[in-house]
């Protein structure tokens, strides 16, 4: 797979740096990661960041990934043993980033061009597994376990959507 930019952006998440290594290594050179995209299409947000956007043949993707211990506790994540509970969660994150893009992208090329192509989004944790949960369709997420065989799961995950 081809990455943008050649080497993981500027970012302290193993998560990010793990899951770069592995799309590097995906032997397929009609498909284009790029990691840290900025955005300005986000709905209650001014700025976001994508952590990944995969586009090729096989569609237009968004990854979120989050490194370290993730845990949800009464409705609250929470990235790392220090962090601030968040409300949004990774899957709400990825579903504003994905939504904001694909608006985006419509504008830019219309949506006839856009609606051709298979669209979705996951979340990583290459640290940890998340409980199941009927907040998120489990084939959109990898957990550590999954990880174990990155590429076949982002296969499965492609071919699912």
């Amino acid at each position: 797979m081809r990455m943008i930019p050649a080497v993981p952006f500027k970012t302290k998440s193993s998560g990010e740096r793990k899951v770069f290594d592995w799309l590097r290594r995906i032997d397929d050179d009609s498909l284009t990661a790029f990691h840290s995209v900025l955005t300005t299409k986000q709905e209650k947000k001014r700025f976001g960041e994508i952590d990944f956007l995969i586009v090729g043949p096989v569609g237009i993707f968004i990854l979120e990934v989050k490194s370290g211990g993730v845990r949800i506790d009464e409705g609250n994540w929470h990235y790392g043993k220090e962090s601030k509970p968040n409300r949004e969660g990774p899957f709400k994150q990825a579903d504003a980033a994905f939504h904001g893009t694909l608006n985006d992208l419509k504008g830019h090329f219309g949506f006839e061009l856009i609606k051709q192509f298979p669209q979705g989004y996951g979340v990583i944790t290459p640290d940890c597994n998340l409980k199941e949960s009927f907040e998120w369709d489990q084939k959109t997420y990898a957990g550590t376990k999954s990880c174990y065989h990155f590429d076949q799961w982002l296969l499965e995950f492609y071919l699912d959507l």
